[in-house]
Parts: structure tokens; C-alpha cells; sequence
């Protein structure tokens, strides 16, 4: 017997939201039985009126359980990850072949002429150590404060691409433009092919007409994947080769499909 209709207008909240872990599977399974499951066989309309969502309009304006949203699926962003400390670059460079070799060479001289050698000799040795041992402290500190640099540049440059990557959301029925970080699940999230065709989360196809997107770099399949009814599912970090609509937003952040594959990245790379 299908549950009973979830109404707009009837209040919603916690106890009729399904969890974050459904929803989280309806993403990595992709199959009818998870969909029809989280959706109680009455498509995905009726899993937006269970997220407190209306259908046409989307979201209140403002969202008046953001907080509790966000406790409950997280998100629309990435956790920061650990910049590498300068002392980590400098333990690296340390390690070339080329700058074990300098302090090799450095030691021996120090050793045989330094310490055994005679007369000017052993002054010879001090200075041509000492000279050695300058090179490699100044090769290894202006390479280790590149790397350092160059991530922080990085991480910066990632940064300022969040903020100026807007989305289109309805709350209200209002088209509203929004970065990633203001988009929670239970969201209706607007894109076409043309300016608005990056997926930033995980959510399933509401509304659309020849949408099609490219999952090569998820799947390796070259061919673009049509989103219908029945294979609704819009992965993040996919983009929309062609048609428009709309679809509802299910996962955010690291919950969303780029995003474990973004911290299984950042985790191996830690390791």
C-alpha cells in the first residue's frame, strides 16, 4: 500500500525527511529499487514534498530550517584541507639525490682534510665544506618556499572560483543566484547547457527536456548519459551537454559523489 501523500502545505521537518545515508545511496547504487524506495513509488515530486520542498516553487525564502538541514545532510562545501607545513617541503628536498650528493661531498672534504688534513689543507676544507653546506641550505629553502607557495596560490585561486561560480535556485518561486555554499538539500537547482551547466551536487532530475551530460570523467564513458524519469540521477561534477531544467537537490559537500571522490584524492595523497 503506497504512503500517504506528503502535502506542501503540512508541516515537515526531521521526522518525515528521509536520511542522509538514503539519500547518499540512491546516488552510488543509481538503481530503481533505491529510487522508488526514498521516493515510496511516487516519484521524485513526492520526495520533494517529503524534504518540505514544494515541487513548482521550491524552498521558502528565507529557509527557515537551514541549521537543521545542515546537521542533517551537511554542507555545500568541502572541508578544508591541511595546507602542508614548510618544514615537510624542506624534509623533501632534503631527500634528492642531488642535494644528498652536495652533503656527501661536503662531509667527506670536512672529514679527510678538515679534520686529518695539515696546515692549509684543513683551511681549504673549512672553507669549501662551509661553501657546500651554503649552497644546499640555500637551494633547499628557495624550493621548499616554491612548493609552499605555489599551494597556498592554489588553494586561493580554488577559493576565489567558489565564489564566482553562481548557481540558479527557486525558493518561492523566485529564481535566485546563489554560490555553492548556499545551496542545501531539498534545493531546486535551474541549468541549462549553455551558462549554467556545472553539476556542484548530487540530485535527481525534476523537470527537463533532451538533458543529456557528460560523466567521462566519472565513468569513462565517452557518449553523453540522457536524464530521464527513470535514470533521473544528476551527479556533481558532471556537466550538461545539452537541454535545461531543473532537479532536486538530495546530497551537498562532502556527501555528494565529488565529494568523496575529492577527499578519497586529498586522503591518499595525506598518506
Amino acid at each position: 500500500m503506497p504512503s500517504a501523500k506528503v502535502s506542501p502545505e503540512e508541516p515537515t521537518g526531521p521526522s518525515t525527511w528521509p536520511t542522509r545515508l538514503e539519500l547518499m545511496k540512491v546516488m552510488e547504487e543509481q538503481t530503481a529499487e533505491d529510487l522508488q524506495a526514498v521516493c515510496q513509488n511516487q516519484g521524485v515530486k513526492h520526495l520533494a514534498e517529503r524534504l518540505g520542498t514544494d515541487p513548482d516553487k521550491g524552498l521558502p525564502n528565507p529557509v527557515s530550517d537551514w541549521a537543521e538541514r545542515v546537521k542533517t545532510f551537511g554542507e555545500n562545501k568541502f572541508e578544508e584541507r591541511k595546507m602542508t607545513p614548510y618544514y615537510v617541503y624542506l624534509i623533501d628536498q632534503l631527500k634528492e639525490k642531488i642535494i644528498l650528493l652536495l652533503i656527501f661531498l661536503a662531509t667527506v672534504e670536512l672529514v679527510l682534510k678538515g679534520l686529518i688534513g695539515y696546515g692549509d689543507e684543513r683551511s681549504e676544507a673549512f672553507a669549501e665544506s662551509s661553501v657546500l653546506y651554503m649552497t644546499v641550505t640555500i637551494i633547499v629553502n628557495i624550493a621548499a618556499f616554491l612548493d609552499w607557495k605555489r599551494e597556498r596560490m592554489f588553494e586561493a585561486l580554488t577559493k576565489r572560483l567558489a565564489a564566482s561560480n553562481l548557481r540558479y535556485i527557486l525558493r518561492d518561486g523566485q529564481q535566485l543566484t546563489v554560490t555553492d555554499a548556499e545551496i542545501c538539500v531539498g534545493d531546486i537547482v535551474s541549468f541549462n547547457s549553455h551558462m549554467a551547466s556545472i553539476i556542484s551536487c548530487d540530485g535527481l532530475l525534476l523537470s527537463g527536456q533532451d538533458v543529456k551530460c557528460d560523466e567521462s570523467a566519472l565513468t569513462g564513458e565517452p557518449e553523453p548519459i540522457a536524464k530521464t524519469p527513470e535514470h533521473p540521477f544528476m551527479i556533481s561534477g558532471t556537466t550538461v551537454n545539452s537541454g535545461k531544467g531543473t532537479f532536486l537537490v538530495i546530497a551537498v559537500g562532502d556527501n555528494s559523489i565529488a565529494g568523496k571522490i575529492k577527499k578519497d584524492v586529498y586522503g591518499a595523497g595525506e598518506q
